[in-house]
């Protein structure tokens, strides 16, 4: 697999756990969960900002590092891709 393709992945990964909970998630649960199982910190801490630049992921607050999704509709279309995606490997 090619590095763009986990990179896909990864944030695909980060984006679909934040869809599923549907509430605010904390940085160090996120990380909790992503960290172990499908990637490094690193690029954990680069996909989260990336998000968050971009406008597909909202911090709440700087103090406890809460995330949620700031556009749905936009998660919607990774789902959507995230299944295909999946399903093919």
């Amino acid at each position: 697999m090619t590095k763009t393709a986990i990179m896909a992945e990864n944030k695909l990964i980060l984006l679909y756990l934040i869809y599923q909970l549907d509430m605010p998630i904390s940085w160090a649960d996120l990380l909790d969960f992503a960290v172990p199982n499908y990637m490094d910190y690193m690029d954990f801490q680069i996909y989260l900002q990336e998000m968050v630049e971009n406008g597909i992921v909202e911090k709440l607050n700087e103090d406890n590092g809460y995330f949620t999704l700031l556009l749905k509709m936009v998660l919607n279309v990774y789902v959507i891709l995230a299944n295909v995606f999946l399903s093919q490997s």
